[in-house]
């Protein structure tokens, strides 16, 4: 049994690596909202860091655009504004 443990880990710890190198590359890349969240999920568990990557990054990408700036959509490009029309 403790070699299946310690074979199970020797798999987990790798991604857990990525994982946390991925936070760490949002954090870099990202805002102040965006550093100040990542710090929060880096603080925390390989579950939070996930969390984060999955959801919790695009909040505050969006409020440290500020207002004014219209979202980005999937592929990237930002969307035209119809005349009149304001993005908030």
């Amino acid at each position: 049994m403790p070699c299946e443990t310690s074979a199970r880990s020797a798999l987990v710890e790798p991604y857990d690596d990525d994982l946390r190198v991925e936070v760490s590359q949002i954090m870099a890349a990202g805002g102040r909202g965006v550093k100040e969240a990542a710090g929060k999920a880096l603080n925390g568990s390989a579950d939070e860091w996930r969390r984060f990557i999955d959801d919790g990054q695009f909040r505050p990408r969006v409020l440290d655009r500020g207002p004014g700036v219209p979202p980005t959509t999937v592929t990237g490009e930002y969307p035209t504004a119809r005349p009149g029309q304001t993005w908030h």
